[in-house]
């Protein structure tokens, strides 16, 4: 299905969303120029090209069988820009106090948790104090109350932002170092092959297309076929 806004509904399509973006990152790899149309790529040069179910369709049959060359090397850009969001946290820090308020009040209610962990298991039998759990989840409460009002002030919603943006750059950068793992153990015979049946409505397969799977091939060293069975 060409387009770039249907979501993924596996197992019989992939989304346009998220292969778009893949496809016009593919191109620049193989060298493919994307044609521009003024009118349909919304402000994202080549993007309705890249839009084609079977550009989607070759990157992600490369996504599921090959590796990128940067998906076989460490990518120092996740660190940076973790020590960029780390930095922009700590200029918030000296123009929000509500900010070393809230860092505070974290830090003692992860070490509250941290003694709960290890007060609250009825496997220590004899040992488990009841009345010492209470105390501590009590305190856990106040401080979460004490927090929430915060929570709502411009600069904890700044906090809450960057901090996002740090889990998510390390979700990528974890992702990224086990594609390098992955990387190092190949199958000896990859997958190399792969026919992509189209029904287009001019009978024919795009040029743009078609121009795009033979640089996927030979970057990659693939046979992949594009073929019409509309017919």
């Amino acid at each position: 299905m060409s387009g770039w806004a249907h979501s993924e509904w596996l197992p019989i399509r992939v989304s346009g969303r998220n292969w778009t973006e893949k496809v016009l990152k593919l191109a620049s790899i193989v060298g493919h120029e994307l044609a521009v149309d003024a009118e349909k790529d919304r402000g994202v040069i080549g993007q309705f090209q890249a839009s084609h179910a079977e550009k989607q369709l070759i990157a992600y049959f490369i996504d599921r069988h090959d590796f990128l060359p940067e998906d076989k090397a460490l990518d120092p850009r996740f660190d940076i820009e973790i020590e960029k969001e780390e930095l922009g946290i700590s200029k918030l820090a000296r123009q929000y106090p509500d900010i070393p308020q809230v860092d505070h009040l974290e830090g003692q209610r992860e070490e509250l948790k941290r003694l709960l962990w290890d007060k609250d298991d009825r496997i220590l039998g004899d040992a488990y104090d009841e009345k010492e759990v209470k105390r501590l989840k009590s305190e856990v409460a106040t401080i979460d109350e004490q927090i929430a009002p915060l929570e709502t002030r411009f600069g904890i919603k700044q906090l809450r932002l960057r901090q996002r943006r740090i889990r998510k750059i390390e979700r990528q950068k974890m992702n990224h170092e086990h594609l390098i793992r992955l990387s190092t153990k190949e199958p000896e015979r990859p997958l190399r092959r792969a026919t992509i049946l189209i029904s287009a409505p001019t009978h024919e397969v795009c040029e743009d297309c078609l121009e795009f799977k033979d640089k996927a091939n030979h970057f990659f060293g693939l046979q992949i076929e594009l073929r019409e069975c509309t017919k």
